[in-house]
């Protein structure tokens, strides 16, 4: 989740795993993706 150049990741930001450890890992990875992605790297 995003907005403009602010990245949001946290338990409370997955759909699947809401509150939970996984749900805060797969969406700092998602967000990690797209800051690598938005700054051009890759």
């Amino acid at each position: 989740m995003s907005l403009g150049n602010l990245f949001f990741a946290d338990t409370l930001c997955s759909q699947n795993f809401q509150g939970y450890i996984e749900g805060g890992c797969r969406t700092a990875k998602i967000a990690a993706a797209k800051i690598i992605r938005s700054n051009g790297l890759k």
